[in-house]
């Protein structure tokens, strides 16, 4: 069953954050307020789910999910989210971060430099490098 009210109108009311509504909402398993379905999606229930489509969540990126389900990607993300499966980031940004190329400068650029190329935070390249054992780049002086 749906919600009655938007998580908005629910979290004013009560004097708390939408996202707190929102999570409050997903762990109870209540579906999101809707006027009315959009003309192209159908509503989905977070629990109306096959197995098949479930096994999709976390292996693709919620907006090709999404997209290969005809559903919005707000409905994808939120049953991802109630499930407790980790976003899967774009495959070509994984493969990116481990290619030949980008591999052969870790430690002989700056991680930052490196992050910006790919299109990652320094954040995520600096433990693929340390994990590989290679040390810092320090820059000559």
């Amino acid at each position: 069953m749906p919600g009655t009210r938007h998580d908005r109108e629910v979290a004013e009311h009560v004097g708390i954050s939408t996202a707190s509504v929102t999570s409050r909402r997903v762990r109870m398993k209540i579906a999101p307020f809707r006027k009315r379905a959009g003309k192209n999606r159908p509503r989905k229930s977070i629990n109306d789910w096959t197995r098949k489509e479930t096994a999709l969540l976390g292996k693709l990126t919620d907006q090709e999910v999404a997209e290969k389900l005809n559903l919005g990607h707000a409905t994808v993300r939120l049953k991802r989210m109630s499930l407790g499966i980790p976003p899967c980031r774009s495959g070509s940004k994984r493969r990116a971060q481990r290619s030949p190329q980008v591999l052969e400068r870790l430690g002989r650029e700056a991680d930052s430099a490196i992050a910006k190329d790919i299109e990652f935070t320094p954040q995520a390249v600096s433990p693929k490098r340390a994990a590989l054992g290679i040390p810092p780049y320090q820059q000559k002086r």
